[in-house]
């Protein structure tokens, strides 16, 4: 049997210079959220999602899904795909929040080192 394809989009958010939150809020997006569980997107930045009403699966890259309901809060790291797919073909109402948590951290602590991609902070001198 033939391995199916799966196609993943990149959905890329610009942020102006020094901003580093971008709200996706109101109305439009109180929609029906479908798509085939192996059509999922991905960001470049951090998305914070927060489900007003409605309910339905999450879909992740080989791994299982996530059922959610109102009330949901998900969390999910730039460049994981995923899609979100409404139960019963009924309006589902959710709000997100994309961060480049990156450039985030870098402007409130400034003085944080990275190393191998990890943050260090600095130690105080005895």
């Amino acid at each position: 049997m033939a391995k199916q394809i799966k196609l993943i989009e990149l959905r890329h958010y610009d942020l102006p210079p020094h901003e580093y939150i971008l709200p996706l809020v109101g109305d439009v997006w109180k929609r029906l959220y479908q798509a085939a569980p192996d059509h999922l997107h991905f960001h470049n930045l951090l998305e914070i999602g927060y489900c007003h009403f409605g309910d339905g699966d999450l879909y992740f890259d080989d791994g299982p899904s996530r059922h959610y309901t109102q009330g949901t809060l998900t969390i999910i790291p730039r460049s994981v795909p995923h899609t979100t797919n409404s139960s019963h073909e009924e309006i589902n109402y959710w709000e997100y929040l994309f961060i480049n948590l990156d450039d985030l951290v870098n402007h409130a602590f400034p003085d944080v080192v990275r190393v191998n991609s990890r943050l260090r902070l600095p130690c105080p001198e005895p």
